[in-house]
């Protein structure tokens, strides 16, 4: 009797091509912004070459995104031709992660001398942003599935390509498009009124005139960033729309593994993965212009909003899971709009700290007091957030302990 034909890999297929496709992307956005950065270079223009650094900032970004995408194309290759996959010992990650970490605070110090250092920081800087993002996110994700059923390096790989290269740009395209809509319904009221038409076309002549004196665009955009009204908007868009847009979205990966019958834990795992994706990809595109005394605190904020995207994610992942396999759609509902007001609020207490640094002194005082305890909100929120993914993980694992009973022999 012949011996039953192995099934071909279809998902090690499908993972081959989302990161063959995410590091050609890469790869050529890198080669492409490389050429525009030497061409403005070249040009000698003062102004040119400040944006060129932007540029070469962003060469560097799109390349270690590409390299990102190299270990997933790789297992999910040898899984096609046939080979063993690689070996991996879950119960060290953690320990390595962790004394990662303790080269944290010398890439923040070396990251801060660099933001300050002029050109030098577009060509040095950029590297260790990404170890200054990458260490805390890793460390993260050990954290959150210590001891819980482990991943293969193929999928640990390839759910963190699928939130780079798939879940993390859809977002980014709905939220395009949702601010185009509102784009476009602004242009329709301005379009209808006369006095908004001459009042919109004077202060785009004052904008323009402006471009070149950061402090005159401030000044003109001041009045309109203190405005009751135009705060409730951002609020509005920043602190609830894009939240249900995010917290449905950042967990894709989880759909797209749902039939390979993940349990809870595994979903939280996945979740996890996802949320450090969409971090990493958010982090490095928000700091790819230097910002000399801003970077640290900037960096270090960004650790935060990471630690936030993978607790979200990672319960969202479980919530999933859950009402998939158990039926827990209640569940699901409720910690969905649990994750929703939480990102919600670090949203509003960010945005209340930006605004308040903007507003002139003594202008706005209830904005510039909220802006004032904003900081000890946000790290109120960011320590609730560490002590819930440490709080879920365990849960996990003593539901794991009691489910699964301990073999013999």
């Amino acid at each position: 009797m012949n011996p039953p034909a192995s099934r071909f890999p279809t998902g090690s297929l499908l993972q081959a091509l989302v990161s063959a496709l995410g590091v050609a992307a890469c790869a050529v956005g890198a080669g492409f912004t490389l050429v525009s950065a030497l061409m403005l270079l070249a040009s000698g223009n003062a102004l040119y070459r400040e944006q060129a650094g932007i540029l070469i900032s962003l060469t560097w970004t799109l390349t270690l995104l590409s390299l990102v995408g190299l270990p997933s194309l790789v297992h999910a290759s040898r899984q096609i031709a046939g080979q063993p996959p690689a070996s991996h010992s879950g119960q060290s990650s953690l320990r390595r992660a962790s004394l990662a970490m303790l080269l944290w605070p010398v890439v923040l110090a070396a990251g801060q001398a660099l933001s300050k250092s002029g050109e030098l920081a577009w060509i040095f800087l950029p590297p260790l942003q990404a170890l200054a993002v990458g260490l805390p996110l890793w460390w993260l994700v050990e954290l959150a599935r210590h001891h819980l059923p482990d991943f293969s390096p193929q999928r640990t790989w390839g759910v963190l390509n699928f939130s780079l290269f798939i879940s993390t740009p859809l977002v980014i395209l709905v939220e395009v498009i949702l601010a185009l809509c509102v784009l476009a319904v602004g242009v329709f009221v301005i379009s209808t009124s006369p006095e908004l038409q001459q009042a919109f076309e004077a202060f785009s002549r004052r904008v323009l005139n402006s471009l070149s004196n950061p402090e005159a665009l401030l000044r003109l955009y001041r009045p309109f960033l203190t405005n009751p009204w135009v705060i409730f908007a951002l609020l509005a868009g920043l602190c609830g729309v894009i939240p249900l847009i995010e917290e449905a979205l950042k967990p894709l990966a989880v759909w797209a593994l749902g039939a390979r019958k993940l349990t809870p834990a595994g979903g939280f795992v996945v979740g996890a993965l996802s949320g450090a994706g969409f971090a990493l990809l958010e982090t490095l595109f928000s700091l790819v212009s230097p910002l000399g005394d801003g970077w640290l605190w900037l960096a270090i904020g960004r650790a935060g909003t990471g630690l936030l995207h993978i607790t979200t994610a990672a319960w969202m992942g479980y919530a999933l899971v859950s009402a998939w396999s158990e039926g827990r759609f209640l569940r699901l509902g409720l910690i969905y709009f649990g994750v929703v007001c939480l990102h919600g609020l670090w949203n509003a207490l960010s945005v209340l700290n930006t605004l308040a640094a903007l507003a002139s002194p003594g202008e706005a005082p209830v904005l510039q007091s909220l802006g004032q305890l904003a900081p000890y909100g946000l790290g109120l929120l960011a320590g609730l957030c560490f002590v819930l993914l440490l709080s879920f993980n365990r849960f996990l694992r003593r539901s794991l302990s009691v489910t699964i009973p301990p073999q013999a022999g």
